[in-house]
């Protein structure tokens, strides 16, 4: 009923102000067809999504955390080999995510990384 409700609302309601619109396409830039209108209206080309390197950024985040997760864990549980493994992999993740968000066009508080 929930989805119900919400689709009701999105389709009776007035639309955002397309101004609103475009001022968010130039701080956040999202990619997708579904912004091809916004650009068009800007006379602007449409950006790549970059889907590939945002994918992958989440992948080592995921491995990130799940691998600081067992480090502490083996730390104090004393297998160190385990524990050695865990640091391997929670640095190399770190230095992927770090990687490939230098390479795209993410902004963070206004700066690029």
């Amino acid at each position: 009923i929930t989805t119900i409700v919400w689709v009701s609302v999105t389709f009776l309601t007035k639309p955002t102000d397309f101004n609103k619109l475009k001022s968010f396409y130039i701080k956040i830039k999202p990619g997708g067809k579904l912004w091809k209108r916004v650009t068009d209206e800007m006379g602007i080309s449409s950006t790549e999504s970059n889907f590939g390197n945002m994918f992958l950024s989440w992948a080592f985040g995921v491995a990130l955390v799940y691998s600081c997760l067992f480090f502490i864990g083996s730390l104090l549980l004393g297998n160190y080999i385990d524990t050695l493994i865990y640091l391997g992999i929670l640095i190399l993740s770190g230095i992927m995510i770090i990687y490939l968000l230098s390479r795209s066009d993410t902004k963070v508080s206004g700066e690029k990384l």
